[in-house]
């Protein structure tokens, strides 16, 4: 399969969503210099959303810490920060991981229904896999 943005390494997702704007292909790539990755989210050729976060916070290699989630306002609420965090949390149950982050009070429901859980008295959510 032919690389559509010339970049390394790329993961294909078909979405199927309400929107009729994702009636076609999202397509994620992941990139890593040193511990932190980034993981971007294209539609047709424009960057939607982006991931930053690091698989070795505080260098115990226990926790995936989610530093930054980003969807551009025009996409937001079409699946597409959901899709990230998903591919997120996957990556943490392969590895025995748990994922970490700071959350906005408005994104507080999102990340809860993913099964992310807030520390009380803090702005700090965690997932820990089963």
């Amino acid at each position: 399969m032919k690389n559509p943005l010339n970049v390394g390494i790329y993961i294909y997702f078909m979405i199927v969503a309400e929107r009729p704007f994702l009636d076609g292909k999202v397509i994620m790539y992941l990139s890593k210099n040193s511990n932190a990755y980034v993981l971007r989210c294209f539609y047709k050729r424009i960057r939607v959303g982006y991931c930053y976060f690091d698989k070795d916070y505080n260098n115990d290699g226990k926790i995936i810490y989610v530093d930054d989630l980003i969807v551009e306002e025009k996409y937001q609420r079409k699946g597409l920060g959901t899709m990230m965090m998903k591919y997120i949390i996957c990556l943490a149950e392969l590895e025995g991981k748990s994922v970490n982050l700071t959350s906005t009070i408005n994104a507080i429901q999102f990340y809860r229904t993913l099964g992310l859980r807030k520390r009380r008295d803090s702005s700090q959510m965690y997932y820990k896999p089963a």
